[in-house]
This record gives C-alpha cells, structure tokens and sequence, in this order.
C-alpha cells in the first residue's frame, strides 16, 4: 500500500494541467468548450480501453506483461506530455 500511495502522490495531475493549457491557448474563444469536450473524451476512451487492453495481456502473456505495459504508457505520456511546452502558461513568480 505505501508503494502505490508514493506511486500515486509521484503523478502530476495531468488532466488540470491539459485544462490550463486549452485555456491559455484558446482564452475566451468559442472554441475552449470543444477543447474541453475532446479532452474529456479522450479521458473517457483512456479509462474505458485501457482495462480492456491489460485484461487481454493478462490473460494472453501474464499480469507482469500487463504491468509493465501500463507502467510504460503511464510513465512515456506523462513524460512526453511535460516536455511539451506548445501551449503551457508561463510560470508564475
């Protein structure tokens, strides 16, 4: 338990951050609710397809494959996502 308590305070909260850059990007456009409605869905299709995805390497290789498989999606996204700065607010002072 204290590992995945540690696992899961160690992820930055990457759904704020994508709101907070729709935002700055599109500012009070008509576009951001649209922003917002493709990124809630893209959210959506994560959590709905990705179990799917791990159930089904569980149960054709072994859990470990499953595991680190979601451990690599986790980790590369979250890496690529905050490398990225098209987009990110300026930092605060």
């Amino acid at each position: 338990m204290l590992t995945a308590a540690l696992a899961g305070a160690s992820l930055p909260q990457v759904g704020a951050m994508v709101r907070a850059r729709w935002s700055h990007t599109l500012g009070g456009s008509g576009k951001l609710g649209t922003a917002f409605a493709v990124e809630s869905i893209t959210d959506e299709l994560t959590f709905t397809l990705a179990p799917v995805l791990l159930v089904t390497l569980s149960t054709l290789f072994s859990p470990v494959v499953a595991l680190v498989v979601a451990l690599t999606l986790i980790v590369t996204g979250t890496v690529v996502f905050a490398l990225t700065r098209v987009g990110a607010p300026s930092r605060c002072r």
